[in-house]
């Protein structure tokens, strides 16, 4: 099966997949030509001439479909180490269709006597070996299919993906050299072929660097690993520039630090976790991750005790955290709690790796209300590999509480006359206590006043640690003024929108001297739509009160317009479909829309006719509803158009649109299953065209 391949040059960073560009195109020839000139190379080792040891292809147990990201990673699933059976000679002499490119003078040779995969869906994972010998320089040269991984001595030195380079690299032999490939095929035969050659021109020197952290893998003690330098691992980023601290010279206790023995945290509680403690101190590791390993998510754990504490008294916790083990990335969130108190602190790994690390200690203040308080510190999962050591944590006592009770303000709110309320009157009230939380309160609700009164007395109690304080108002009201009560009738529809007209109507009276006058208290209809109508009926009695009430009405009757633009009502499969919906209210806005845009390539639609249906309501309540219609048909001069669009190969195409054009269904359809999956016609666009054609007969 012809698909994707890589050619390997010692060594290449991984990088995206990217289609095979083809060989045969002049300008390619002439570069690989002048690449293989400028060479100046005699061959000592090549595929086909050397012995080769293969070893039988390991196949996975199921296909994996994502292959290029999921298996060609920067270290192979199967490695050098895996359990690999049955080493032979190589076979060689096939005629792969890539035995040509990129250089000469080397066979392809394979695991096994044919070329055709034995793994589900085309996958398999090979290795081959083989002994070389020189001293001084030389290039090497390997055309994988398709992903591949190269040693030399054992030692990765060489990742190569998908992505085809056609570049030479030079590397340094001082003897006998044991050079090995792991090559993984994601569809056919995990071969290849390559070429050792010795060279008075050297090209580019083996990648110095192969993790790319600006350290030459000779002097780098982590040469495959991007955060990870040398063995001093040393932080530049921000507020973690330091040198790291090894694990030996930590103390075994820093005064007022608690410090706990054994391996159980006597009187604490451990919900989930790992738990160690080491050098007598409280050591909690509250992730998993061993020594080394990276990329695991941060498992959440929580430690809690009871301490000993004395009501309405300050305290601090303290705590410090490190890490002694490497993790790439991720934050480490700790949640602290004492009482009712609790705070996040936030441990960020700009650049990840941290080996023997120890942060600034961090701290927050509580007020305990009990003589037993709560202390709980919990590790949050908050993504990538953020886990850290809890080392050490204190509580320290730093004074006494709230001295001071609570703080009473109230408000009376209502329209005031020589002393007398004539309104309806609401009485408020704010409580506050900035040195600790209200305990217990009594008659602080909100309160309201409705019926004449000489007099009503409201209390308000709050209690704190500081102590209890009250705050008492007296209020009277007299409402001689004239009463006047709004009569609002009509249909409510949402949001105070009213759906019909409304008529607006008033009562006025007055109990004692009666009513003198009024203003603006005759009966109105309000029948057309309108965003807010005040009205405003005043009123005054004999003895000089005087009373004013208004109501605002807002009217929407309208559904909101629903509009479809664009349709051209009939299309053909090779026409693409363009149509907008738009909604719209003039008076009280949308609420909801089902106003759906339909666009795309006419032949993702069904053929035939197809509905669009598109609904609408405001904010009044009012709804609407709209349909449109539009036909897709499938004629052979449609279908031959996508054709043409879909096969990279004119004279493939004109194969396909001269059956079209004689309805030669039958004769499409069976080109169809040659082409489909081929190099002018993809897999999708077959199905796409065999499921057209065969509406047409």
């Amino acid at each position: 099966m012809l698909r994707r391949f890589a050619v390997l040059a010692v060594p290449l960073l991984f990088a995206a997949c990217a289609d095979r560009p083809s060989v045969t195109e002049p300008e390619a020839s002439l570069s690989l030509a002048a690449a293989d000139r400028s060479a100046s190379t005699t061959n000592s080792y090549a595929s086909g001439s050397t012995p080769v040891t293969a070893y039988d292809p390991i196949i996975p147990t199921s296909a994996d479909p994502t292959w290029p990201t999921t298996s060609c990673t920067a270290t192979p699933q199967v490695g050098l180490n895996a359990n690999w059976q049955n080493p032979h000679a190589a076979f060689s002499g096939f005629g792969h269709p890539w035995l040509y490119d990129y250089f000469t003078g080397a066979d392809w040779i394979n695991a096994w006597d044919n070329i055709n995969s034995r793994g589900p869906g085309g996958q398999s994972w090979t290795k081959y070996s083989t002994s070389v010998q020189g001293n001084g320089t030389f290039q090497i040269q390997l055309l994988a299919d398709n992903c591949s991984w190269v040693y030399l001595d054992g030692t990765l030195v060489g990742v190569q993906n998908t992505n085809l380079a056609a570049n030479t690299y030079g590397l340094t032999l001082n003897g006998t050299h044991e050079l090995a490939f792991i090559i993984f095929d994601g569809g056919g035969a995990a071969g290849g072929k390559f070429k050792l050659s010795t060279t008075s021109n050297p090209p580019p020197p083996l990648n110095p660097d192969l993790d790319a952290d600006g350290r030459p893998n000779d002097s780098d003690a982590f040469p495959l690993d991007p955060l990870r330098q040398d063995a001093s691992n040393l932080i530049a980023n921000g507020s973690f520039e330091r040198p790291a601290v090894p694990v030996s010279s930590w103390p075994t206790s820093v005064a007022p630090w608690i410090t706990l023995t054994g391996t159980n945290l006597p009187g604490w509680t451990v919900t989930s976790g790992a738990v160690e403690v080491q050098r007598g101190e409280m050591d909690v590791q509250f992730t998993g991750v061993p020594d080394g390993l990276q990329g695991l998510d941060l498992n959440t754990a929580s430690i809690s005790q009871a301490i000993t504490t004395r009501a309405n008294y300050r305290y601090r916790v303290s705590f410090k955290l490190s890490k002694n083990y490497v993790c790439v990335g991720g934050t480490t969130i700790v949640r602290v709690s004492l009482g009712n108190a609790t705070q996040d602190f936030s441990f960020d790994d700009p650049s990840g790796g941290y080996r023997n690390m120890r942060w600034d200690a961090k701290s927050m203040e509580a007020t305990a209300s009990s003589a037993s308080s709560a202390l709980q510190i919990t590790s949050i999962a908050a993504g990538g590999c953020g886990g850290a050591m809890l080392d050490m944590v204190s509580v320290e006592e730093i004074g006494p509480g709230d001295q001071t009770p609570p703080v009473i303000v109230p408000t009376v709110t209502g329209a005031q006359q020589n002393g007398w309320y004539t309104s309806n009157i609401g009485i408020s009230w704010a409580v506050s206590d900035a040195e600790s939380a209200i305990s217990a309160s009594t008659g602080c609700d909100a309160s309201s006043v409705t019926t004449d009164t000489d007099g009503t007395t409201f209390t308000c109690s709050a209690t704190s640690l500081g102590g209890t304080s009250s705050s008492s108002v007296t209020v009277r009201r007299d409402a001689t003024a004239p009463t006047i009560a709004p009569s609002v009738i009509g249909t409510m529809g949402s949001g105070g929108w009213y759906t019909s007209s409304v008529n607006v109507s008033w009562a006025v009276t007055d109990a004692t001297s009666g009513i003198a006058s009024a203003a603006g208290c005759d009966a109105s209809t309000l029948s057309s739509d309108n965003a807010g109508v005040t009205y405003t009926c005043t009123a005054t009695d004999h003895a000089g009160q005087s009373s004013t009430r208004s109501v605002t009405v807002k009217r929407d009757a309208t559904g909101p317009a629903i509009a479809f633009v664009g349709n051209a009502g009939s299309y053909t499969v090779d026409q693409t479909v363009a149509i907008t919906c738009a909604a719209s209210d003039a008076m009280s806005g949308l609420a909801t829309s089902t106003c759906p845009n339909v666009s795309g390539d006419a032949y993702s639609f069904a053929a035939g006719p197809n509905t669009i249906n598109a609904s609408a309501s405001d904010r009044a309540g009012n709804a609407s509803a709209a349909t449109a219609t539009f036909t897709i048909a499938v004629t052979d001069g449609s279908l031959c158009a996508l054709v043409e669009r879909f096969v990279t190969s004119k004279g493939v195409a004109n194969s396909f649109c001269v059956k079209l054009r004689v309805k030669s269904y039958d004769a499409f359809r069976n080109e169809l299953s040659a082409q489909g999956g081929k190099k002018f016609l993809s897999s999708a666009h077959a199905a796409i065209l065999l499921r057209l054609v065969n509406l047409l007969g």
